[in-house]
Protein backbone atom coordinates (compact mmCIF):
# COMPACT_ATOMS: atom_id res chain seq x y z
CA UNK A 1 0.00 0.00 0.00
CA UNK A 2 3.06 2.39 1.15
CA UNK A 3 4.80 2.11 -2.24
CA UNK A 4 1.52 2.52 -4.75
CA UNK A 5 1.18 5.56 -2.70
CA UNK A 6 4.37 6.75 -3.57
CA UNK A 7 3.60 5.71 -7.10
CA UNK A 8 0.20 7.63 -7.32
CA UNK A 9 2.30 10.63 -6.12
CA UNK A 10 5.59 10.45 -8.59
CA UNK A 11 2.34 10.04 -11.18
CA UNK A 12 0.88 13.22 -10.45
CA UNK A 13 4.35 14.91 -10.39
CA UNK A 14 5.26 13.50 -13.73
CA UNK A 15 1.88 14.57 -15.22
CA UNK A 16 1.92 18.34 -14.18
CA UNK A 17 5.18 18.08 -15.33
CA UNK A 18 4.63 17.20 -18.39
CA UNK A 19 1.50 19.09 -19.48
CA UNK A 20 3.65 22.79 -18.73
CA UNK A 21 6.22 21.48 -21.14
CA UNK A 22 8.93 20.92 -18.94
CA UNK A 23 11.39 17.94 -19.21
CA UNK A 24 13.28 18.24 -15.79
CA UNK A 25 12.55 14.41 -14.68
CA UNK A 26 14.20 15.78 -10.78
CA UNK A 27 10.84 16.53 -10.75
CA UNK A 28 9.27 12.88 -10.75
CA UNK A 29 12.35 11.10 -9.44
CA UNK A 30 13.59 13.86 -6.61
CA UNK A 31 12.65 12.23 -3.57
CA UNK A 32 12.29 15.31 -1.74
CA UNK A 33 9.37 16.52 -4.45
CA UNK A 34 7.42 12.99 -3.23
CA UNK A 35 8.08 13.48 0.13
CA UNK A 36 6.52 17.51 0.25
CA UNK A 37 3.41 16.59 -1.58
CA UNK A 38 2.86 14.34 1.66
CA UNK A 39 4.09 16.58 4.20
CA UNK A 40 2.28 18.81 2.73
CA UNK A 41 -0.76 17.48 3.01
CA UNK A 42 0.03 17.46 7.11
CA UNK A 43 1.55 21.28 7.35
CA UNK A 44 -1.47 23.32 6.60
CA UNK A 45 -4.29 20.84 6.99
CA UNK A 46 -4.51 17.35 8.06
CA UNK A 47 -5.41 15.05 5.27
CA UNK A 48 -8.13 13.23 6.75
CA UNK A 49 -8.93 16.72 8.71
CA UNK A 50 -12.70 16.25 10.80
CA UNK A 51 -13.21 19.86 11.33
CA UNK A 52 -14.67 23.04 10.25
CA UNK A 53 -15.24 26.42 10.43
CA UNK A 54 -18.58 26.48 11.07
CA UNK A 55 -20.80 24.32 13.37
CA UNK A 56 -20.46 22.01 15.54
CA UNK A 57 -16.53 20.82 13.97
CA UNK A 58 -15.77 24.60 14.04
CA UNK A 59 -13.13 26.46 16.08
CA UNK A 60 -15.04 26.41 19.55
CA UNK A 61 -14.57 22.32 18.78
CA UNK A 62 -11.78 21.71 17.37
CA UNK A 63 -10.25 20.67 20.62
CA UNK A 64 -12.69 18.03 21.36
CA UNK A 65 -12.32 16.25 17.44
CA UNK A 66 -9.25 14.55 18.22
CA UNK A 67 -6.56 14.14 20.98
CA UNK A 68 -4.11 15.39 18.47
CA UNK A 69 -6.39 18.75 18.70
CA UNK A 70 -5.38 19.34 22.52
CA UNK A 71 -3.46 22.70 21.43
CA UNK A 72 -6.37 23.91 20.11
CA UNK A 73 -7.90 24.68 23.52
CA UNK A 74 -5.23 24.03 25.80
CA UNK A 75 -2.42 26.07 24.35
CA UNK A 76 -1.13 28.82 25.71
CA UNK A 77 0.49 30.40 22.19
CA UNK A 78 -2.29 30.04 19.80
CA UNK A 79 -2.47 32.21 16.63
CA UNK A 80 -3.86 34.33 15.22
CA UNK A 81 -3.79 37.40 17.29
CA UNK A 82 -4.30 41.16 17.04
CA UNK A 83 -1.19 43.44 17.20
CA UNK A 84 -2.16 46.68 18.64
CA UNK A 85 0.30 49.23 17.20
CA UNK A 86 -1.18 52.28 18.98
CA UNK A 87 1.43 54.47 21.15
CA UNK A 88 0.40 52.95 24.32
CA UNK A 89 1.14 49.49 23.35
CA UNK A 90 3.57 47.54 24.84
CA UNK A 91 5.97 46.59 21.66
CA UNK A 92 9.02 46.06 22.23
CA UNK A 93 11.97 46.94 19.38
CA UNK A 94 13.89 43.99 17.85
CA UNK A 95 16.61 43.73 15.02
CA UNK A 96 16.45 40.89 12.59
CA UNK A 97 18.25 40.66 9.66
CA UNK A 98 16.35 38.95 6.87
CA UNK A 99 16.93 38.30 3.12
CA UNK A 100 14.51 37.26 0.73
CA UNK A 101 15.98 34.75 -2.05
CA UNK A 102 12.13 34.00 -3.99
CA UNK A 103 12.49 32.97 -7.56
CA UNK A 104 10.16 32.09 -10.18
CA UNK A 105 9.02 28.88 -8.74
CA UNK A 106 6.12 25.93 -10.49
CA UNK A 107 3.66 25.55 -7.84
CA UNK A 108 0.98 22.93 -7.78
CA UNK A 109 -2.84 24.48 -6.81
CA UNK A 110 -4.80 22.96 -4.41
CA UNK A 111 -8.43 23.57 -2.90
CA UNK A 112 -9.03 21.28 -0.36
CA UNK A 113 -12.63 22.42 0.87
CA UNK A 114 -11.23 24.39 3.97
CA UNK A 115 -7.64 25.55 2.28
CA UNK A 116 -7.01 27.38 -0.74
CA UNK A 117 -2.96 27.22 -1.55
CA UNK A 118 -0.41 26.70 -3.72
CA UNK A 119 1.93 24.23 -3.34
CA UNK A 120 6.03 24.75 -4.18
CA UNK A 121 7.73 21.94 -6.31
CA UNK A 122 11.05 23.22 -5.61
CA UNK A 123 11.67 23.99 -1.91
CA UNK A 124 15.33 24.89 -2.85
CA UNK A 125 14.40 27.77 -4.84
CA UNK A 126 12.74 30.51 -2.50
CA UNK A 127 15.08 30.75 0.96
CA UNK A 128 14.47 33.30 3.63
CA UNK A 129 17.77 34.07 5.54
CA UNK A 130 16.80 34.69 9.31
CA UNK A 131 19.81 35.61 11.40
CA UNK A 132 21.98 33.16 9.46
CA UNK A 133 18.84 30.49 9.83
CA UNK A 134 17.88 29.29 6.84
CA UNK A 135 14.22 28.65 5.74
CA UNK A 136 12.50 27.29 2.88
CA UNK A 137 9.09 28.29 1.07
CA UNK A 138 6.39 25.32 1.33
CA UNK A 139 3.70 27.11 0.35
CA UNK A 140 0.79 30.33 -0.24
CA UNK A 141 -2.07 29.76 1.39
CA UNK A 142 -5.08 32.52 1.48
CA UNK A 143 -7.71 32.98 4.00
CA UNK A 144 -10.47 35.17 4.06
CA UNK A 145 -11.15 37.20 5.52
CA UNK A 146 -8.07 37.79 7.30
CA UNK A 147 -7.17 35.99 10.24
CA UNK A 148 -4.70 38.69 11.66
CA UNK A 149 -6.10 42.04 12.27
CA UNK A 150 -4.28 45.28 13.47
CA UNK A 151 -6.08 47.65 15.97
CA UNK A 152 -8.79 44.83 15.58
CA UNK A 153 -9.69 45.88 11.88
CA UNK A 154 -10.20 42.79 9.58
CA UNK A 155 -8.83 42.84 6.05
CA UNK A 156 -10.64 40.79 2.75
CA UNK A 157 -7.94 38.60 2.92
CA UNK A 158 -4.48 37.32 4.54
CA UNK A 159 -1.77 35.50 1.97
CA UNK A 160 0.21 33.22 4.18
CA UNK A 161 3.67 31.93 3.30
CA UNK A 162 4.75 29.02 5.19
CA UNK A 163 8.21 28.06 5.54
CA UNK A 164 10.42 25.31 6.96
CA UNK A 165 14.34 25.30 8.07
CA UNK A 166 16.03 22.02 8.08
CA UNK A 167 15.43 21.26 12.23
CA UNK A 168 11.44 21.14 11.04
CA UNK A 169 10.46 24.77 12.70
CA UNK A 170 8.18 26.60 11.18
CA UNK A 171 7.83 30.31 10.21
CA UNK A 172 5.22 31.79 8.33
CA UNK A 173 4.37 35.41 6.65
CA UNK A 174 2.12 37.14 7.26
CA UNK A 175 0.91 39.73 4.35
CA UNK A 176 -2.91 41.38 4.49
CA UNK A 177 -4.87 42.75 1.62
CA UNK A 178 -6.61 45.52 1.06
CA UNK A 179 -9.01 46.35 -2.16
CA UNK A 180 -7.47 47.94 -5.25
CA UNK A 181 -5.36 47.01 -8.29
CA UNK A 182 -5.55 43.81 -9.32
CA UNK A 183 -3.03 41.32 -8.80
CA UNK A 184 -1.34 39.56 -11.28
CA UNK A 185 0.03 36.60 -9.59
CA UNK A 186 -3.52 35.47 -7.48
CA UNK A 187 -4.91 36.16 -11.43
CA UNK A 188 -2.49 32.61 -13.05
CA UNK A 189 -3.66 31.07 -10.02
CA UNK A 190 -7.13 31.21 -10.02
CA UNK A 191 -6.67 30.46 -13.87
CA UNK A 192 -5.53 26.59 -13.13
CA UNK A 193 -7.38 25.97 -10.21
CA UNK A 194 -9.59 23.15 -10.06
CA UNK A 195 -13.22 22.78 -10.71
CA UNK A 196 -13.88 20.28 -7.71
CA UNK A 197 -11.66 19.73 -4.44
CA UNK A 198 -8.28 18.91 -5.11
CA UNK A 199 -5.04 19.25 -6.73
CA UNK A 200 -5.62 21.11 -9.89
CA UNK A 201 -4.51 18.99 -13.05
CA UNK A 202 -2.12 21.85 -14.25
CA UNK A 203 0.64 23.89 -12.36
CA UNK A 204 1.39 27.72 -12.18
CA UNK A 205 4.36 29.69 -12.09
CA UNK A 206 5.02 32.82 -9.98
CA UNK A 207 7.89 34.45 -8.26
CA UNK A 208 6.56 34.87 -4.64
CA UNK A 209 8.70 37.97 -4.41
CA UNK A 210 5.52 40.09 -5.56
CA UNK A 211 3.06 38.79 -3.26
CA UNK A 212 5.21 40.90 -0.66
CA UNK A 213 4.79 44.21 -0.09
CA UNK A 214 7.63 47.56 0.94
CA UNK A 215 8.37 46.04 4.18
CA UNK A 216 8.62 49.32 6.15
CA UNK A 217 7.89 47.66 9.68
CA UNK A 218 7.03 44.57 10.30
CA UNK A 219 6.01 42.41 13.58
CA UNK A 220 6.90 39.33 14.95
CA UNK A 221 5.79 37.08 18.04
CA UNK A 222 5.50 32.87 18.75
CA UNK A 223 2.56 31.07 18.08
CA UNK A 224 0.72 28.40 16.39
CA UNK A 225 -0.63 26.84 13.40
CA UNK A 226 -4.27 28.54 13.13
CA UNK A 227 -5.73 25.39 11.46
CA UNK A 228 -5.88 21.89 13.56
CA UNK A 229 -3.45 20.13 15.08
CA UNK A 230 -2.80 23.76 16.41
CA UNK A 231 0.62 22.99 16.60
CA UNK A 232 2.88 25.64 18.48
CA UNK A 233 6.49 27.14 18.69
CA UNK A 234 5.45 29.16 15.56
CA UNK A 235 6.99 31.89 14.29
CA UNK A 236 4.91 34.69 12.92
CA UNK A 237 5.82 38.13 11.15
CA UNK A 238 3.03 39.87 10.23
CA UNK A 239 3.70 43.04 7.70
CA UNK A 240 2.46 46.45 8.71
CA UNK A 241 1.87 47.18 4.73
CA UNK A 242 -0.40 45.47 2.88
CA UNK A 243 -0.92 44.36 -1.11
CA UNK A 244 -4.28 44.95 -3.25
CA UNK A 245 -6.38 42.47 -4.57
CA UNK A 246 -9.10 44.37 -7.00
CA UNK A 247 -12.87 43.76 -5.87
CA UNK A 248 -13.77 40.84 -8.34
CA UNK A 249 -10.67 39.06 -7.19
CA UNK A 250 -11.64 39.32 -3.94
CA UNK A 251 -15.25 37.83 -4.82
CA UNK A 252 -13.78 35.28 -6.31
CA UNK A 253 -11.99 34.44 -3.45
CA UNK A 254 -14.96 34.26 -0.96
CA UNK A 255 -16.78 31.60 -3.84
CA UNK A 256 -13.85 29.50 -3.36
CA UNK A 257 -13.09 29.27 -0.10
CA UNK A 258 -16.12 30.45 2.26
CA UNK A 259 -15.00 32.17 5.93
CA UNK A 260 -11.88 30.63 6.80
CA UNK A 261 -10.30 32.59 9.74
CA UNK A 262 -10.07 31.18 12.95
CA UNK A 263 -11.37 33.91 14.97
CA UNK A 264 -8.24 35.92 17.09
CA UNK A 265 -6.79 34.65 20.11
CA UNK A 266 -5.76 36.05 23.67
CA UNK A 267 -1.96 37.11 23.67
CA UNK A 268 -1.45 36.06 26.97
CA UNK A 269 2.05 36.69 28.40
CA UNK A 270 3.85 37.23 25.06
CA UNK A 271 5.32 39.46 23.66
CA UNK A 272 5.22 41.11 20.19
CA UNK A 273 8.34 43.15 18.66
CA UNK A 274 8.68 45.29 15.77
CA UNK A 275 11.41 44.84 12.91
CA UNK A 276 12.40 47.42 11.18
CA UNK A 277 14.14 45.65 7.70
Amino acid sequence: MKHTKWAFLALIVAFLTASLGFSHPAYATNSEVETFFYKEQTLITPVEAEWSYEGHKGPDYWESLSSEYKACGQGSQQSPINIDTKENASIKEAELDLVFDYNETIYSVEDNDEIFQANSFDLNNNTLMINEDEYRLHQVALHTPSEHTIDEEEFPLEIQLVHENEEEEQLIISVLVEEGKENKILKDVWMALPAKDGVANRAVDFDATELIPELDSLYTYEGSLTTPPCTENVTWIVSNETVSLSEEQIKAVNKVSTENNRPVQELGSRDIFKITP
